[in-house]
């Protein structure tokens, strides 16, 4: 989460050439052994989807389920 934070917080106080200020959201999940790369990846974007949801310009971490 920390990781993904800093750098949503980089990529907002830098200004890019040709269009100025931007944000991102980024969606994060802790992969565990018996995931699958489908269900991390989809994880994680569940968690993308919901940071876009609140609001936009947010770091959100989605934990592994256990089963």
């Amino acid at each position: 989460y920390h990781v993904g934070e800093k750098i949503r917080s980089v990529i907002e106080s830098r200004p890019f050439e040709d269009v100025g200020r931007i944000t991102c959201s980024i969606g994060i999940t802790e992969v565990k052994g018996e995931d699958s790369l489908k269900s991390a990846i989809e994880r994680a974007d569940n968690a993308l989807y919901s940071a876009k949801e609140m609001g936009r310009n947010r770091t959100i971490a989605c934990t592994a389920e256990r089963r």
